[in-house]
């Protein structure tokens, strides 16, 4: 047994290693947090250049449009900026430059959040892994439809149609949403055994979300109220990723942008009673990376 002062020195020794460990640990855990606070920080820096350039973008445009009395040219710029202060997206051709710049900060970002996961693991941080981790899946998400590539679901090749009564029909527009036409919609209509399905091989392994708002619309004078409520469903890889509530009326609309996490195989399914005048569309589903 060790003497007592043999055992007083090494209960010193153990609190000197331990407070040493501790120290450096909260020292790598610094060092991790503000690497990442700095990415962050430069991503935001970004981001405010973007909007600047697209607003500077829309006021040339417009001030252009004025000059020349097109009336028509005016009112598009007015119909992009009042979407752009909306939703924070952009299509336009002329954003293409700011776009690709700010998708390769998004990139730089997401590379900041995997390496400080990565760093956090080694200095067995486990907990901030975890946290830093699902912090970089919300900005993956949030950021997909704003910033990265995107792909209308309607433009890839379908493959296990299940649909009745009325033949499917990919990348229409024939039907209206809140009164307007919506290009690169779905239409499914259930068969007698109460259900439609449509699957896609997604194109890429980077696809990180998806979005889609569906519903039953009004599309001819007299339209009777389908038949039995109808639920929507998202599938990837055979697995439910979202569920609509049930949709009872027509002109009752749901909207969803959920996470794809690996998925390869995208299946858009109806679930309905008695399939009558079910016209399910699935509006402009879209995947983004």
């Amino acid at each position: 047994m060790p003497h007592p002062a043999c055992r007083l020195v090494l209960a010193l020794m153990g609190i000197i290693v331990g407070g040493d460990l501790c120290s450096a640990l909260a020292d790598d855990a610094d060092a991790v947090k503000e690497k990442l606070f700095q990415a962050k920080k430069e991503f935001d820096g970004e981001v405010k250049k973007f909007k600047q350039t697209i607003e500077e973008s829309f006021d040339k445009r417009e001030e252009a449009a004025r000059a020349a009395g097109d009336k028509k040219a005016v009112d598009t710029v007015k119909s992009e900026r009042e979407a752009f202060a909306k939703t924070g997206e952009t299509t336009a051709a002329a954003h293409a430059a700011s776009k690709q710049k700010i998708a390769a900060a998004r990139i730089a970002l997401d590379q900041a959040y995997t390496a400080a996961v990565k760093d956090y693991v080694r200095v067995k941080l486990d907990k901030e892994a975890d946290t830093t981790e699902k912090e970089r899946q919300e900005f993956q998400l949030s950021t997909a439809f704003l910033f990265g590539k995107q792909t209308f679901v309607s433009t890839l090749k379908p493959f296990d149609i299940r649909v009745g009564g009325q033949p499917f029909q990919k990348d229409t527009n024939k039907f209206k949403l809140n009164g307007e036409p919506v290009p690169h919609s779905i239409f499914c209509h259930p068969d007698d055994k109460g259900g439609s399905s449509v699957s896609y091989s997604l194109p890429s392994k980077g696809i990180v979300a998806f979005r889609a708002t569906v519903g039953i619309p009004k599309y001819i004078d007299g339209q009777p109220e389908p038949f039995s409520k109808a639920t929507f469903e998202v599938l990837g890889d055979g697995k439910s990723l979202w569920k609509s509530e049930p949709v009872s009326s027509t002109e009752s609309f749901q909207s969803c942008t959920i996470k794809l996490d690996k998925v390869k195989t995208l299946t858009l399914r109806t679930h309905c009673g008695n399939f009558g005048w079910v016209h399910g569309v699935w509006f402009a589903p879209t995947v983004a990376e």
